[in-house]
């Protein structure tokens, strides 16, 4: 007897991992639902509730069975089926007949019901170090749950699975190590197609290490600079590095913070850095955000024509979707 935990509870256990959980799991090869958990009654005396995954009747169990035959939905457990073969990399055993599918599996899962938009919300979560948590927006972690890389492989292996091509598409517009919802919110509205209302531009490096020297060095800590955003390009024969951070203290107590603020901006200046700070109020506005969004478009070389009534629309509709802070 086996209970084969998917979708959103299969999510939440991930999002609730800790650290050593996440670190030790190890995908164990499970070809076929064949077999497994369909009713409460097995699925109670597997108590999984005993191993971290929280099932009540606002949070029922999401468990994969083989056919329509097997199916015993109830208030707290919902079966979906999956009747072919199931990927390799899809399933951990968390204890005794328990197993969780992967966040990588749980991607593919999720995807069929969300938009393009949510599954690339949802992957860069997954490759990111935040979790989101409702009621609490989110929390950090240390280690991210899995990377672009391994998702897409994911994807790949599984094109003929339900939701594969939408998993795809939201893929496009992933970048690993996002460290907030925020950053994730920033990377989508400028890098989503204009048909989408984003401002189409290169997907850039998150929270890479740079490392610093003389004065510089002296505007963050041990000498090294984690830009939110950044690309490197080659601009009119010049290398620029461009950065974008995410500023969610829009109002500073100080004078002297935003004094500090357009100080060091200025310094990063002078090594080939153009930085942009983008904040909530520009992240509620389109026609601000489109303002933000061509300055960056120009320091990266690329040009992004005044927007018309149509794209200003489709913008303000973008950041108010991202705005929405789902949980899935």
């Amino acid at each position: 007897m086996k209970l084969l935990v998917s979708h959103h509870t299969a999510l939440r256990y991930w999002r609730s991992a800790t650290e050593l959980e996440v670190k030790v799991a190890k995908p164990t090869r499970i070809a076929t639902t064949k077999g497994s958990v369909a009713s409460v009654k097995d699925a109670k005396y597997l108590a999984p509730a005993d191993h971290g995954l929280v099932v009540n009747d606002k949070a029922p169990c999401d468990v994969l069975v083989y056919d329509a035959d097997s199916r015993r939905p109830a208030a707290t457990l919902v079966p979906h089926v999956w009747s072919g073969p199931v990927p390799a990399g899809a399933f951990v055993r968390i204890a005794e007949g328990i197993f969780v599918s992967t966040p990588e599996f749980v991607y593919l899962q999720l995807a069929g019901t969300l938009d393009e938009v949510e599954c690339a919300r949802l992957a860069n979560e997954l490759c990111g170090y935040y979790n989101l948590r409702r009621y609490e927006h989110f929390t950090q972690r240390i280690a991210a749950l899995t990377s672009k890389a391994r998702l897409t492989n994911m994807v790949n292996r599984s094109k003929h699975c339900y939701g594969a091509t939408k998993a795809l598409a939201g893929l496009r517009w992933v970048c690993d190590n996002s460290r907030s919802p925020q950053e994730t919110n920033v990377l989508l509205a400028l890098c989503l197609p204009k048909r989408m209302g984003g401002m189409g531009l290169p997907l850039p490096k998150l929270n890479p290490q740079i490392e610093l020297g003389g004065r510089l060095s002296s505007y963050v800590e041990e000498g090294k600079y984690f830009p939110d955003l950044m690309w490197e390009r080659q601009v009119r024969g010049k290398s620029v590095r461009v950065v974008v951070e995410y500023d969610s203290h829009e109002y500073h107590d100080e004078e002297s913070d935003a004094e500090h603020t357009r100080i060091r901006r200025n310094e990063f200046k002078t090594v080939g850095m153009l930085v942009t700070s983008i904040n909530r109020s520009q992240m509620k506005d389109a026609q601000s955000f489109i303002k933000a969004g061509r300055q960056i478009a120009r320091d990266l070389g690329l040009w992004r024509k005044e927007p018309d009534t149509k794209q200003v629309s489709a913008c303000q509709d973008l950041l108010d979707k991202l705005a929405n802070e789902t949980v899935f």
